[in-house]
């Protein structure tokens, strides 16, 4: 056994379904709203945390990740911008979205 090789960690990501689900439930939003064309405060806060996780952390495309909620690709990336500032200025934002990638 090499103790200098730090050991391969293996975690299971969450689906596409867990993240919508859990991002919904947080922000008491109804699932099928994710969808819609709503511009609701919190809906649109939700769906950007749900577009950032899937882009960024299931490593979908933004074209991919569009097609799923319904979208243009530059939404995707704009909602990605913005999650990544929020996240940059606020640690308590930052671990709120970092919560949505476990399986809990």
């Amino acid at each position: 056994m090499n103790y200098w090789i730090r050991p391969a960690i293996k975690y299971e990501k969450p689906t596409i379904e867990v993240i919508i689900s859990k991002v919904c439930n947080y922000f008491n939003v109804p699932r099928e709203v994710i969808f819609q064309k709503k511009r609701v405060r919190d809906v649109n806060e939700a769906r950007s945390i749900i577009m950032y996780l899937l882009h960024k952390y299931l490593e979908m495309t933004s074209t991919e990740v569009g097609r799923i909620l319904k979208k243009d690709h530059a939404t995707v990336l704009h909602a990605c911008k913005k999650i990544d500032g929020f996240m940059d200025i606020d640690s308590n934002y930052k671990e709120l979205v970092n919560s949505f990638k476990t399986i809990k």
